[in-house]
C-alpha cells in the first residue's frame, strides 16, 4: 500500500513534504468517513426499518467511526 500511496502522492512532492502529504491522505480519509455516511444515508432513504436494521445502519457506524482516529496501515 505504502509504494501506491507513494506514486499516488509523487507528482506533489515538489509542493509539500512526504511527511505532509501523508499528513493530508489522513485528513481525506478522516473526511471520506462522513462522505461514506452521506452515501448510504441516500442509499437507504427509502429503506424500511427492517432493511436498515439487516444493513445494520451502516450511517450510524460511519459517523461513530469519525471518532477514531486514521492510522495509514504503514
Amino acid at each position: 500500500i505504502r509504494r501506491v500511496c507513494d506514486a499516488y502522492l509523487r507528482p506533489w512532492t515538489d509542493l509539500a513534504t512526504r511527511s505532509e502529504l501523508y499528513d493530508h491522505v489522513r485528513d481525506a480519509m478522516q473526511v471520506a468517513k462522513l462522505g461514506r455516511a452521506l452515501g448510504w444515508t441516500r442509499a437507504l432513504s427509502r429503506a424500511t426499518p427492517a432493511e436498515i436494521e439487516e444493513w445494520e445502519d451502516p450511517v450510524r457506524r460511519w459517523l461513530d467511526d469519525l471518532a477514531e482516529p486514521v492510522s495509514l496501515p504503514f
